[in-house]
């Protein structure tokens, strides 16, 4: 399911506060363009997120002409073991982050 970010924003403090922001977290990856976090709750409870660099294909008409371009865009995923069924949310890919 793609989600907007004030979704992702909302059901992530909806599950920290929930398992009261008690939490450690793991991070992989060493690139701006792919890593993952893991928060492991003290009751056990897990937030993933997984952050990467995707291309989507697009084409866009005007004058009569098609256009095609590689889209980059930075994709969040997340889910938890409340809701083991993954969101995404998309951002414009910034290489200045």
């Amino acid at each position: 399911m793609i989600v907007k970010v004030d979704e992702y924003l909302n059901d992530k403090k909806s599950f920290f506060s929930k398992h009261n922001n008690d939490f450690t977290c793991e991070t992989t990856g060493n690139s701006a363009e792919y890593y993952r976090k893991t928060y492991i709750f003290a009751d056990n409870a897990i937030w993933y997120e997984v952050m990467r660099k995707v291309y989507e294909p697009v084409e866009i008409e005007k004058y009569f002409c098609i256009f095609k371009y590689d889209l980059e865009l930075f994709e969040t995923e997340y889910w938890s073991t409340d809701n083991a069924d993954s969101k995404k949310y998309y951002e414009k890919w910034d290489h200045t982050k």
